[in-house]
């Protein structure tokens, strides 16, 4: 008999008891108060840098003499940054790469164009 009635008790239970089962699977603590928030966690990315330098030199020309250019990729927005405010210095002070797609370009700059480059988009 004790057999039989535990096996219809048992279902019954934890038809009806549910916490009490999960008192038994895992440890389940009573909160230190009522909270009535949601929490969650969502992800975010680093922002990605303007410009990236990819390589620096000496460069000898007639008109930079002894200077430092650097070669930068960067995206279109300082692209045209350069293009408006260095419009009639292109081949002087900068040149564009053709070597490029649509969304990164790759730019040879005098280091009087890097340095407004850093002041501006760092």
């Amino acid at each position: 008999m004790l057999a039989n009635s535990r096996s219809v008790l048992l279902p019954m239970i934890r038809k009806v008891f549910p916490t009490m089962i999960a008192n038994q699977i895992i440890g389940v603590q009573p909160m230190t108060a009522p909270t009535g928030q949601i929490h969650t966690m969502r992800t975010s990315y680093a922002p990605r840098p303007k410009f990236t330098v990819l390589s620096q030199r000496n460069r000898f020309t007639l008109l930079t003499f002894d200077a430092t250019w650097y070669t930068i990729s960067c995206g279109i927005d300082v692209r045209n940054w350069i293009i408006e405010t260095f419009p009639d210095d292109e081949h002087i002070l900068w040149a564009e790469n053709q070597d490029q797609d649509v969304f990164h370009c790759v730019v040879e700059m005098h280091e009087k164009v890097y340095g407004f480059l850093k002041l501006k988009w760092s």
